[in-house]
């Protein structure tokens, strides 16, 4: 949980602040699996993808 959270607080995109709040929500939800599976394969010593 606190990698989801990392995650989540260190999300950047270039319009992610002026999207309205559905739209950023929408955006961490798309987000969110591919970085926890990355940050999944880089914990067990496997290429990111």
């Amino acid at each position: 949980m606190d990698a989801m959270r990392t995650l989540a607080s260190a999300y950047t995109h270039a319009d992610f602040q002026t999207l309205p709040s559905p739209e950023q929500a929408i955006a961490l939800t798309t987000a969110l699996p591919v970085m926890t599976a990355s940050f999944y394969r880089l914990q067990n010593a496997q290429e990111t993808i």
